[in-house]
């Protein structure tokens, strides 16, 4: 049975009535219609097949003043199986006068057996005539569109329907091996940030703070995404060149490259520099890889490119096409090389497409790169808070969990930057939905050993509430927005701990889709777990340790928005956000909500975690160069890693040699212990 829930979002345009631009009923207008396309009244049914197109088209005049309009239709959908790519499924999508793309809406792995409104905004329209198009392309399974719409404003609304059947068993299991775990890798906590739109830089103490104090990141990036794809290092603003120029990219605007890298280098940060492929010849990269060596930044990644795979928009100048991509860039690898032997370059790859000749798979069967970057966005691509665009988001985890498995078929064991994600609702007013999906999205990443670097977009985008921010200003103090708040607590229960490797396990929204999600974190004296409840109802936790049931006492924090309204509500930290309790027993997480639970470990059997007590400690010994590990075990297994959490060796000596390592923190892991070391 599922359940409705009365979300509020588009309360205030649910009041305006419909206005209608223009009659575009399937009775009416004369609708061209393909062969699988058959109609019933104002309803039309499409039949789709893995070789074909199939659609009902209707081209049609609208007034010359039409600068915001809304297409939008009531669908179904039935046995939709998508191909591999995005475009590959059902759709809306509009043209323009010329016959080329205005909009475009992808049902891509949709909700399915229940009707649902959707469609598409369009603003800033100059056209005067458009072709309206359903249909269904290189995909098979039924679509049924029904009373189609044109509209000058956005449509009435009904009560959101939660858009899975919701389980009888809302338990959350998780045992934790005590003996399991391993470093967490910091370097999974940056985000994409560039400042493009905004008054702020680099160079401002707002922003330094706001990262001290809730984002510490361990790696950063510069100079951003797409804007880096035109950037010229050498005057630190974009090039002056006609593909700058066709953006409309302001040549005054500077990216303030010395205000990163100071700041970088008081942070102890490495960076992802993401190298401009477009315009910029391997000598004149070589140029700027040698200036920020000599400014002494600590480079991680190099990016060859941003989204190059789009043809036409990122793909343009000396990358143009995949084989002129992969031509300059291995150019590329191979002059950086030149400069630093062991740089780390990466070429960056779809989210989707993983078929014999596709651009992913050309890449794969390449052997130039150390790394490959994926832009891991989940979008509704739609305006609308419904069932369909919940659907998708509440999907995150399950979405980002696939492309990782399929990552892997083809890459094997190639290292993974994930240096843009986030849950994006395109237009759909900022809620709550979005922030639990984003948290689930994260416990995906975060799990995934392959992915070395992962930066959630954005830190900051301009003055302003929004969905891609984590904060914004408020007469000049920068404020965290509810997806600030989980991304802040991330990083107080993550950053330099010890994650136990154990998953919890509930009852599947759909198969790959856990309604309850949960991960164990070693935090010294205590063990915290962070859990995320997408249920419209509150879920337990079934806890153990190494096999036997917890029922002590533990504290409750858990953030919990409002489902019914859209998100504006600023917070100065997490702790105005979340709400916390100090309870015992059962442990209970209210619905919709992100929760840490913390437990001492004094509350637990000594046999529950072997060592607690036991002397221990790690030392540096500069003479002898070498690591010591002073213990009361006579045999001691352990593990070394760098600090980005990439184990370099192993053994059971106390005595560690490491004359052969460059100088800098490293982690030490036992089987009970996590330490970092410095070596200079």
């Amino acid at each position: 049975m599922k359940q409705i829930i009365a979300l509020g979002l588009l309360l205030s345009i649910s009041l305006i009535a419909d206005a209608t631009i223009a009659d575009i009923s399937f009775i009416t207008q004369s609708w061209t219609y393909s062969s699988g396309v058959s109609q019933s009244g104002n309803q039309i049914e499409i039949n789709g097949s893995a070789s074909s197109y199939e659609k009902a088209s209707l081209t049609l005049n609208i007034p010359a003043d039409t600068k915001t309009f809304y297409l939008v239709a009531d669908v179904f959908f039935n046995a939709i199986v998508c191909g591999d790519v995005s475009y590959k499924s059902p759709k809306f999508k509009l043209y323009k006068s010329d016959g080329s793309k205005l909009q475009v809406l992808n049902f891509f792995n949709p909700l399915q057996d229940m009707w649902v409104t959707s469609g598409i905004k369009v603003e800033k329209n100059s056209e005067t005539q458009i072709t309206i198009e359903f249909g269904i392309q290189s995909a098979t399974g039924n679509m049924l569109v029904k009373n189609p719409r044109l509209l000058s404003t956005a449509p009435t609304t009904p009560a959101l329907e939660f858009p899975f059947a919701i389980p009888a068993d809302k338990t959350c299991y998780l045992d934790i091996n005590s003996a399991e775990k391993r470093p967490f890798n910091n370097d999974k906590l940056s985000s994409n940030t560039h400042f493009t739109w905004s008054d702020y830089g680099w160079a401002d103490d707002e922003v330094h703070q706001v990262i001290r104090t809730h984002f510490p990141m361990t790696n950063m990036r510069f100079p951003g995404g797409t804007v880096g794809n035109f950037y010229d290092w050498r005057r630190d603003g974009y090039y002056e060149n006609q593909y700058s120029y066709d953006k409309g990219y302001s040549m005054d605007h500077r990216f303030g490259y010395q205000a990163y890298e100071d700041f970088s280098l008081e942070q102890g940060a490495s960076s992802t520099l993401m190298f401009n492929v477009i315009s910029e010849t391997v000598d004149v990269a070589k140029q700027r890889l040698l200036d920020r060596i000599n400014g002494g930044l600590n480079i991680a990644w190099i990016e060859m490119g941003n989204e190059n795979y789009f043809i036409g928009t990122q793909g343009i100048g000396q990358v143009d096409s995949e084989e002129n991509y992969i031509s300059h860039t291995r150019a590329l690898a191979s002059g950086l090389k030149e400069v630093k032997s062991d740089v780390n370059v990466a070429v960056n790859i779809r989210h989707d497409g993983w078929e014999a000749g596709d651009w992913n798979y050309n890449l794969a069967n390449q052997d130039y790169y150390d790394a490959t970057v994926m832009h891991g966005y989940i979008q509704t691509n739609t305006f609308l808070l419904n069932p369909s665009s919940a659907f998708t988001m509440l999907s995150a985890y399950k979405t980002t969990m696939e492309r990782l498995t399929a990552y892997k078929e083809l890459f094997g064991n190639k290292p993974l930057l994930m240096s843009e994600w986030n849950v994006l609702s395109d237009g759909t007013p900022v809620n709550f939905i979005q922030t639990l999906s984003v948290t689930d999205m994260f416990l995906a990443i975060e799990q995934e050993e392959l992915v070395r670097q992962a930066g959630i977009h954005m830190l900051f985008k301009n003055d302003a509430y929004h969905e891609s921010t984590l904060t914004y200003n408020i007469n000049t103090e920068m404020v965290l927005t509810a997806n600030g708040v989980v991304y802040a607590k991330l990083f107080d229960v993550f950053l330099n701990r010890d994650v136990y490797t154990a998953l919890s396990t509930s009852a599947e929204l759909i198969p790959g889709l856990p309604a309850v999600n949960a991960r164990a974190i070693d935090h010294g004296d205590e063990v915290k777990v962070f859990a995320v409840n997408k249920l419209p109802e509150s879920a337990t936790v079934d806890l153990r340790f190494d096999g036997q049931a917890y029922s002590g006492d533990y504290t409750l924090e858990y953030f919990h928005e409002d489902v019914d309204k859209v998100l504006n509500t600023p917070y100065n930290s997490p702790g105005q956000a979340f709400v916390t309790q100090n309870n015992t027993g059962t442990i209970s997480l209210p619905a919709y909500s992100v929760s840490v639970i913390s437990i001492s470990k004094d509350m637990l059997p000594t046999a529950l975690l072997p060592g607690v007590k036991e002397a221990f400690n790690i030392r540096y010994n500069a003479a002898g160069k070498s690591i010591e590990i002073e213990a009361t075990v006579p045999v001691l297994n352990w593990r070394l890693y760098s600090i980005n959490g990439l184990e370099i060796e192993r053994g059971n000596e106390h005595v560690i040699p490491v004359a052969h390592l460059s100088a800098g923190m490293y982690i030490i892991q036992t089987e009970n212990k996590v330490r970092k070391v410095v070596i200079y």
